[in-house]
């Protein structure tokens, strides 16, 4: 089966006579250049089978039209260009943000080797095809044969660049771009230095850290027959760890990652604890003697003097004191206390000093600031409050006013309510309740200090009066404070802990035996835990601590244990500690001028390029016959084809017959060449003549 015919036939040379081709090449100077001789140059023609001309890159009668030859580099140049923006987009939005997790371990230095690639391959290339370029055009004017081959080895690879820089000096362009080869052997270094990675955390929105807290408090506990209230066994565990577990019970926090932040502050029903020292308040009296007899020798323990609360107290607290060194037999009593209606300890420090401290465990509020860090709750109290024991109605309320408007703010006064007195917490008489049935917040309180020209706009008359004589609040009145606004303790919680626990807890003597130092104790073991605790001596700050102890232990319980439905935590943002990037932006500056150089390199080759081909082209036009354009470049063909023309072959052919490539590159400093038109297009032809070489 024969091929399909080709509509061009095979190229056909007809030799072109002096009306033909009126200009051919001569020496002048050193140099060729077209003159009024015999044609040395063929015009070649490509016939069409119909005997049409194409023209195309052959000698023609018609000027060619010029064309773009660059197409292939600036496709490149468009690749470098969006490697650049590729890897200053992807970094950019990964600055300073979590290291991201992608399929197959896939990390960001992946993608930004692919763009470094991507760029120093397309730089690459438009760098050599643009040197290879230069070589060639370069020829207009007679060059050395040396200086075509380094522009040629400069396209190759960085070794062949840095010849090329040393043999031009930074004279020519061309050095410009030999210099950029060799700055882009940094770039794949470099370019892994762009991201740096540091420890961060990053919050994790699909979980929610909770720290408990409440705004209702109500005992669960009864009475059992004998009348006495059945205080909660954990409510006395509580108690029993803040005075003698060393480790403290703490919150039942929620965060699964072990790290969280709680924006701002938040409050919650607590109890606190406030110590005093009591010591200018005791009386002395003298100890009688009670068997009336000559005063014992000093040498015995013998009391001779007594201390006591001042009278007021449900009863008296007593502790002697001796009066000197005694024998081993006697026995004194070195710290008594009781824990109703406060919890009173008097001490003795030695034989001449004492010391007696007051204090009171009661309900208050605490507002906190934390933070959850390594799965440990730091919680710092930032502000306390006591709160007022209603002993008409039984209870400890107060009204965050920072929650309401100042509209609200200015009802309330008008209600009868000292604002000015309570700038926060509010000693309020709304009592809050959540109604399971119509799960909803109801609101109930009395009249009972509103003005008597305030209570037809606060008061309904038609609802049912408070303890039978205070009118009820209207139900807008009632709900001026918010149910998230105002805290509330039953009675039975606040005051139960020193009627069925404190009273029994702290109550007795330490008695002290013998004389060795120190000497044995014996009592209970809470006055054991004063007596021992902090330093052991028995300072305001030893006694203030470990009331502190049991108040927070209690204040944790509180917390956890609120009414259910009036006891939102405080919700927080759940961190976890991750690997985050960090862009260093130099290093991206770094790619950047590559490319900037690069574009710059280029743009300034296509133009010069296009005025050494029509400068060239012009010198070889004749009348009616137009020198074609050439897009030779660093394609071998183009050397293999339009080399050295049979002239300058012969006059090599002693250097043509080495085959030693040190040996030709030593002679080919010597010769110099040209590009001159001739009957197979473009060709190489030496100019002048060279010793030894012909």
């Amino acid at each position: 089966m024969q091929p399909p015919s080709s509509p061009v036939s095979p190229i056909q040379y007809s030799a072109v006579t002096d009306r033909e081709f009126s200009r051919s090449p001569e020496i002048e100077h050193d140099s060729i250049t077209p003159a009024k001789t015999q044609a040395r140059a063929i015009v070649v023609t490509e016939q069409k089978r119909d005997g049409s001309d194409d023209g195309s890159g052959r000698y023609d009668s018609k000027p060619a039209r010029p064309h773009f030859i660059w197409w292939y580099e600036t496709t490149c140049c468009f690749l470098a260009v969006g490697a650049l923006v590729g890897t200053v987009a992807m970094v950019w939005s990964f600055d300073h943000r979590p290291l991201p997790h992608w399929p197959y371990e896939l990390s960001i230095n992946t993608f930004i080797a692919a763009f470094s690639v991507l760029l120093k391959t397309s730089a690459g290339l438009v760098l050599a095809e643009s040197i290879s370029h230069i070589k060639w055009t370069e020829l207009k004017q007679p060059r050395s044969l040396r200086s075509f081959t380094v522009h040629d080895d400069a396209s190759r690879g960085p070794w062949g660049a840095f010849a090329l820089l040393w043999n031009d000096k930074g004279r020519h362009i061309s050095s410009l771009g030999a210099l950029i080869i060799i700055l882009i052997l940094f770039m794949e270094p470099f370019t892994q230095q762009i991201v740096s990675f540091y420890d961060c955390v990053e919050v994790d929105r699909l979980e929610t850290g909770k720290i408990p807290r409440t705004n209702f408090y109500v005992q669960e506990t009864g009475f059992n027959m004998g009348g006495a209230s059945n205080v909660p066994w954990a409510l006395r565990n509580s108690i029993n760890q803040g005075l003698f577990a060393t480790n403290k019970p703490q919150l039942d926090i929620s965060c699964d990652s072990g790290n969280c932040t709680f924006s701002g502050t938040y409050s919650s029903l607590a109890f606190c604890s406030v110590c005093k020292d009591i010591s200018s308040e005791l009386v002395s009296e003298p100890w009688p003697n009670p068997r009336n007899i000559t005063p014992v020798p000093n040498q015995f323990r013998y009391p001779n003097m007594t201390l006591r609360i001042r009278p007021g107290a449900q009863s008296n607290l007593s502790l002697a004191l001796p009066a000197g060194e005694g024998m081993v037999e006697e026995t004194r009593r070195t710290l008594v206390a009781q824990g109703f209606p406060m919890i009173d300890v008097i001490r003795s420090l030695d034989n001449k000093n004492y010391v007696a401290h007051s204090c009171n465990v009661s309900a208050c509020m605490q507002t906190y600031e934390a933070m959850v860090r390594s799965s440990k709750l730091e919680e710092t109290v930032v502000d306390e409050h006591l709160i007022p024991r209603s002993t008409e109605f039984g209870y400890y309320r107060v009204a965050d006013l920072e929650c309401i408007q100042e509209s609200k703010k200015q009802q309330l006064s008008e209600m009868g309510y000292n604002l000015e007195a309570n700038p926060r917490w509010l000693p309020y008489n709304v009592s809050v309740f959540y109604n399971v049935t119509e799960e909803r917040n109801t609101f109930q309180g009395s009249c009972q200090y509103v003005p008597a020209d305030k209570v037809d706009k606060f008061c309904d008359k038609n609802k049912r009066k408070i303890a039978n004589k205070y009118l009820s609040l209207s139900d807008d009145a009632a709900q001026i404070v918010p149910a998230d606004c105002v805290y509330s303790m039953s009675d039975t919680a606040g005051n139960t802990l020193y009627t069925s626990v404190f009273r029994d807890l702290f109550k007795g003597e330490l008695l002290e035996r013998g004389t060795s130092n120190p000497p044995a104790l014996f009592g209970p073991e809470p006055l054991m835990a004063i007596r021992h605790a902090g330093s052991g001596n028995g300072t305001l700050k030893d006694m203030s601590d470990l009331m502190r102890n049991i108040s927070n232990s209690l204040t944790t319980y509180v917390r956890q244990h609120g009414n259910v439905n009036m006891s939102n935590p405080m919700l927080g943002t759940v961190t976890r500690n991750t690997v985050c990037i960090r862009v260093q932006w130099p290093w991206v500056a770094f790619s950047a001028a590559i490319v900037l150089l690069t574009l710059v390199f280029f743009l300034y080759v296509v133009v010069k390029a296009r005025g050494d081909q029509a400068e060239l082209r012009r010198a070889w036009e004749t009348e009616g016959v137009h020198a074609p354009f050439y897009d030779f470049k660093s394609s071998a063909l183009a050397l293999l084809f339009h080399g050295l023309d049979d002239d300058s072959r012969r006059q090599l052919i002693d250097v043509g017959s080495t085959n030693r490539t040190a040996e030709m590159a030593k002679r080919s400093k010597d010769v110099k060449i040209q590009l001159v038109a001739t009957e197979r297009g473009w060709k190489l032809a030496t100019v002048g003549t060279h010793n030894g070489l012909s």
